[in-house]
């Protein structure tokens, strides 16, 4: 990436570790309009098939080489276009978005931000059909924290269980009273997510372990409920350790904030989708408890973080994302990188 900017005549600075910055400054320009595609891969084994498959232990599956590839296409069409551009561009070529805190804060707090008016970003979606363009204004996506909690036993023979202090029986009722706190504790109507999705626990079949681990994600949108899960949480974990007779340790961590697109720029993106593609380009489907690395980026400037669909059922291309098979209808890539072309040149105006 660094190197093609280059190639490009584009100015580039490393900032994150390994995220690229790239500057399209435009003489006399006011106004500076960012773009932005995370890289970041994900720690899985590809079953696509295709002949461009990722090795052992690595995979692409959820669309961020093709956030690099469009962002690096209006790259080269915009740099060819220099003298005509009506305001400068950031390119922000993000890493580690998967992973919270991720790239995004790092990369803010490095000045990728610095004198920017206005930011963009988009995400294939494999579970919007090809071709469409979501965009839509308020929190789309939600807060995201972590939590870790260690139940601390004491072990024994798995022939002798009354001699120990059974951490993963303790842990299997914490995390079963867990999930009851968003359908008895909070508001019908407020959106709330917790799913423990590891466990770790013992070294043989027949040996109960000192100890058993087990981790989760907690999505909000309410700042106020987000603020009060890790009380909640808590209580649960050490009413179950106590009645087992068991200890325990629990580590919570904020992650990302969530995602609130801009209004006024919601419906510029909008207003792009229908002049390039026609009225029927949108398509709504409301907030999702996903989250983004892109609200940080939204603190900083007025923008949006739009989808561009790329599911299609004949094509094999609407797995869900982070799954072994997901992949892309290739076709419409061209959509996300005439959307970013039109929001930089006409928002770069004014």
């Amino acid at each position: 990436v660094e190197e093609y900017l280059k190639q490009l005549g584009i100015k580039t600075r490393r900032m994150a570790k390994t995220g690229i910055a790239g500057y399209l400054d435009v003489r006399g320009a006011k106004r500076t309009i960012a773009l932005r595609a995370d890289m970041d891969a994900l720690p899985m084994d590809e079953k696509t098939g295709l002949p461009f498959a990722a090795p052992a232990g690595a995979m692409h599956a959820c669309g961020h080489d093709c956030h690099t590839a469009i962002l690096l296409g209006v790259a080269k069409t915009l740099s060819r276009l220099r003298g005509e551009l009506p305001a400068s561009v950031r390119f922000i070529f993000q890493p580690a978005e998967e992973l919270p805190p991720g790239g995004a804060k790092a990369m803010v707090d490095e000045g990728v931000m610095d004198s920017v008016d206005e930011v963009y970003g988009l995400h294939v979606g494999s579970r919007v059909a090809s071709g469409k363009i979501v965009a839509e204004a308020g929190a789309q996506m939600a807060n995201v924290d972590d939590v870790t909690v260690t139940i601390r036993g004491a072990g024994a023979h798995g022939a002798s269980p009354q001699q120990s202090v059974d951490p993963v029986l303790c842990a299997s009722e914490a995390i079963l009273s867990i999930q009851q706190i968003v359908s008895r504790n909070i508001l019908p109507v407020e959106p709330a997510v917790i799913s423990i999705c590891m466990i770790e626990a013992g070294t043989a079949y027949n040996i109960i372990p000192e100890t058993c681990s087990f981790r989760g994600t907690i999505r909000t949108f309410s700042t106020s409920l987000r603020r009060s899960m890790p009380k909640m949480i808590r209580r649960v974990v050490a009413g179950v350790a106590r009645a087992y007779g068991a200890k325990f340790d629990m580590v919570y961590e904020n992650g990302y904030d969530a995602l609130v697109n801009d209004e006024e720029a919601v419906g510029y993106v909008q207003q792009a989708a229908r002049d390039l593609f026609g009225k029927n380009a949108l398509f709504f489907h409301g907030p999702r408890m996903g989250a983004e690395g892109f609200s940080e980026y939204l603190k900083v400037a007025r923008g949006c973080f739009f989808s561009l669909g790329t599911g299609d059922k004949k094509k094999k291309t609407d797995a869900s994302h982070h799954n072994p098979f997901f992949k892309v209808d290739e076709s419409v890539l061209w959509r996300g990188a005439a959307m970013f072309l039109k929001l930089a040149v006409e928002r770069g105006a004014g």
